[in-house]
């Protein structure tokens, strides 16, 4: 999550959740609990 935030903050991806779930998509199991914490530090959280 780490990279996919700093990638994000140094303008190199738009989307983190996008990333994140192409990701899962090729079988990666992240846990719910790690995707909110990584979407809220990057601002994409809705539930904020």
């Amino acid at each position: 999550m780490g990279v996919l935030l700093k990638a994000k903050k140094e303008g190199i991806i738009t989307s983190v959740k996008d990333n994140i779930d192409a990701i899962r998509n090729n079988g990666f199991y992240i846990s719910d609990t790690v995707i909110q914490m990584a979407l809220k530090q990057a601002g994409e959280c809705n539930n904020q």
